[in-house]
């Protein structure tokens, strides 16, 4: 009988009810929408993290210093002893060597500052998806591949010729001169801005170093991942053997922090949503009041009249709840199934905002996307809809009709 009042009042004061109940649902819409998409990007980044700059994870020294790059301890000299131990594991499905440094291209007119990448050209492309991203031209031994937004900013195509310059690890700075033999187009625009490639063996011959700055290695079962690197680690101890989240622990935080900020504007749409709430029910108190001195006349207990203005504002949030499901996950089902265009969603593809994707993304699912806004809407309700409910037990019934009429 009380939950059959409660819905009954919500049918009374129909535009009332209708609007809280759609600010609950399109909160919760926004929420589930909003969540499947930021999943979506944020897989992919570290997808791409992986494939373009970590891979699964990478063996440096133990003195290494991402700040000092010619820094001689950053260098690991006896990397072919290192292979020789690792090949043989069973849970390694390639893994490669590369020398990143920092240094400066020149076009005769203009230069700017770049990360030049030495890689091996024969097993990169086990580790890295680098190669299946070269738009046109190829990587060769001679020359550079460079970023597409890199060569539209500084004028350069396939065939024209750069002057790179660096310090060497003799502390001294050295030019030469390459051909541009390809132009990457990456999902990454931290490489499309800014990224230079070359052969490894032209790389050491510039800084005059036989070795490496990192290996980098990529498992067959990545669940197995801490496993194998434990593994690894009995038979390595002179080395640092770092999976991909630490590497990218910057970045991962970023991405964390980025939700996180996003989900301020879900709870602000939620706090307006307990509002409308508090709102209705205030003036279901006031417009029933002679209603509520009845109910307590004839005998209905306190904590009863208030069960039923609890019920109205669970019923609210539950209905709400259910439609904006309803709608966020419509939504998102298009948007795991045909994805949206990340680079015109931000107007640009050179945008350095932090995340590394471009193009098409995808969303995802996830059992937050409904229970998170689940669990708001039913304690949103039920606190905006508990403190009016309180109002009637300080009714009198001979007053509450008397002030009534």
């Amino acid at each position: 009988m009380i939950f059959l009042l409660a819905f009954k009042n919500l049918i009374r004061y129909k535009k009332r009810t209708l609007l809280t109940f759609l600010l609950i649902s399109f909160a919760v819409a926004i929420f589930i929408w909003m969540d499947g998409l930021a999943r979506g990007i944020r897989e992919k980044s570290f997808e791409n993290l992986i494939n373009f700059t970590t891979s699964h994870f990478q063996i440096r020294t133990t003195g290494y210093d991402e700040k000092k790059p010619f820094k001689r301890e950053n260098f690991i000299n006896n990397y072919g002893e290192l292979e020789k131990i690792l090949k043989n594991n069973e849970e390694i499905k390639s893994y490669t060597e590369r020398i990143r440094f920092i240094g400066e291209i020149d076009n005769g007119v203009d230069s700017a500052p770049v990360i030049v990448w030495g890689i091996n050209l024969k097993k990169d492309r086990s580790v890295f998806n680098l190669q299946e991203f070269i738009k046109s031209g190829h990587l060769s031994k001679d020359g550079a591949i460079i970023g597409e937004n890199l060569a539209i900013d500084m004028k350069l195509k396939v065939g024209d010729y750069i002057y790179l310059t660096t310090k060497t690890l003799k502390g001294f700075y050295d030019s030469i001169e390459l051909p541009i033999t390809g132009i990457v187009n990456a999902a990454d625009p931290q490489i499309n801005n800014s990224a230079i490639f070359i052969s490894l063996k032209k790389a050491q011959v510039f800084i005059n170093t036989n070795g490496v700055t990192e290996i980098a290695f990529r498992v067959k079962h990545f669940k197995l991942l801490l496993f194998t690197i434990r593994s690894i680690r009995k038979k390595i101890s002179n080395y640092s053997i770092i999976p991909w989240n630490i590497l990218g622990k910057n970045y991962i935080a970023f991405a964390k922090a980025d939700w996180g900020s996003g989900k301020v504007f879900i709870y602000l749409l939620m706090i307006v949503a307990f509002v409308g709430i508090l709102n209705t029910m205030l003036m279901s108190v006031l417009e029933k009041r002679k209603e509520i001195g009845t109910l307590k006349a004839l005998g209905m207990l306190d904590g009863e009249i208030e069960k039923i203005f609890i019920y109205e504002g669970l019923l609210i949030g539950v209905f709400g709840f259910i439609f904006g499901a309803i709608m966020g996950g419509l939504l998102n089902i298009y948007l795991v199934k045909n994805g949206i265009d990340f680079t015109k969603l931000v107007g640009s593809d050179d945008a350095e905002f932090g995340y590394k994707v471009m193009g098409l993304i995808h969303a995802r699912w996830s059992i937050h996307q409904f229970l998170d806004p689940l669990i708001m809407s039913l304690i949103t309700t039920f606190l905006a809809s508990y403190f009016p409910a309180k109002r009637t037990l300080k009714l009198k019934p001979a007053e509450a009709i008397r002030k009534s009429q």
